[in-house]
C-alpha cells in the first residue's frame, strides 16, 4: 500500500495530464453524438447515439473518481504515509534510552513437592459415529438447441437457445441482409420480455462469425431473452432472431 501511494504521489502531474486529455477527448465524443441524435431520422439511430452519450457520461464520472482519489491521495494519504514511515536518527535513539527494570529474585525456605498420586482410570467410551449426509441429485439442466431463426441472413448460432451461461459471452451467428447498414444485439428478462436493453451494434456485416461478446456478470440470475436485429438502408429490418438462456 504504502509503495502504491508513493507511485501515484510521484506521478500525480502525469496522471492529472492523461485525464485532462482523455476528458477533451469524450468531450468532443459526446458533442459528436449529440449532434448525431439530432440528425438522426431513425428511433434505432437516435437510440445509438443516446447510449453512447450514456457511456461518455459513465466515462466521465470514472475521470472525476480518478482526479478525486489522486488529489486525496497527494494532499492526505501521502504526508502520513511518510511522517509514519520516517525512522528515528541515532541522536533521538541516544536521547531516550529505553529503561532497563531489574527484578529481585525471592529467597526462602524450599517449598516441599508433593508426591503425584495415581489417578483412576477412565473407561473409553464407545464413539458415535454421524451419519452420512444424505446423496443430493442435481437435476440436469434443460436441453440446448439451436435457436429457431427463419431468416438465414440474420441468424443466430451461439448460444444455443437453453443455454446455461456465466461471465463473458461470446454471441456468434450471420448478419448479412441485402443493403445491409448495421446490426445490434439486445436483451430482456424472461421467455417474452416487454423491455429490451441496448448490448452492442456492428456496422459491418458477418457470416458464421463472432458478433461480439456481452458480460452477464452483473446481471442477476434467472432466464432472459437475446434477440438479434439486423437493419438495411431503408430502416426495415425482417424479422429479428432471438435465444434463450439461462444466467447461473
Amino acid at each position: 500500500m504504502e509503495t502504491i501511494v508513493k507511485i501515484i504521489a510521484r506521478y500525480a502531474n502525469w496522471i492529472y495530464a492523461t485525464v485532462a486529455i482523455v476528458g477533451l477527448w469524450y468531450l468532443r465524443e459526446a458533442w459528436l453524438a449529440r449532434k448525431e441524435r439530432r440528425r438522426s431520422l431513425f428511433s434505432l439511430e437516435r437510440e445509438m447515439a443516446e447510449n453512447r452519450i450514456y457511456s461518455i457520461y459513465g466515462v466521465a464520472f470514472i475521470l472525476l473518481v480518478i482526479l478525486g482519489a489522486t488529489y486525496m491521495t497527494v494532499r492526505k494519504v501521502s504526508p502520513a504515509v511518510e511522517a509514519g514511515s520516517k525512522e528515528p536518527s541515532p541522536a533521538e535513539m541516544v536521547a531516550s534510552p529505553t529503561p532497563l527494570f531489574l527484578l529481585a529474585t525471592p529467597t526462602g525456605a524450599p517449598t516441599a513437592t508433593p508426591t503425584p498420586q495415581p489417578s483412576p482410570t477412565r473407561r473409553r467410551r464407545p464413539t458415535v459415529r454421524p451419519a452420512p449426509p444424505p446423496i443430493r441429485h442435481t437435476p440436469a439442466p434443460p436441453p440446448v438447441k439451436p435457436p429457431a431463426c427463419t431468416n438465414p441472413a440474420a441468424m443466430l448460432l451461439e448460444p444455443g437457445d437453453g443455454a446455461v451461461v456465466s461471465g463473458v459471452v461470446t454471441v456468434k451467428g450471420t448478419a448479412a441482409i441485402p443493403n445491409f447498414q448495421y446490426y445490434k444485439l439486445e436483451f430482456g428478462a424472461g421467455d417474452n420480455p416487454h423491455q429490451w436493453s441496448f448490448i452492442l451494434s456492428g456496422k459491418s456485416p458477418v457470416s458464421n462469425g463472432t458478433l461480439g461478446t456481452w458480460n452477464v456478470a452483473g446481471l442477476p440470475p434467472g432466464r432472459y431473452t437475446l434477440r438479434l436485429v439486423v437493419v438495411d438502408t431503408t430502416g426495415n429490418y425482417p424479422t429479428p432472431c432471438v435465444t434463450h438462456i439461462t444466467v447461473k
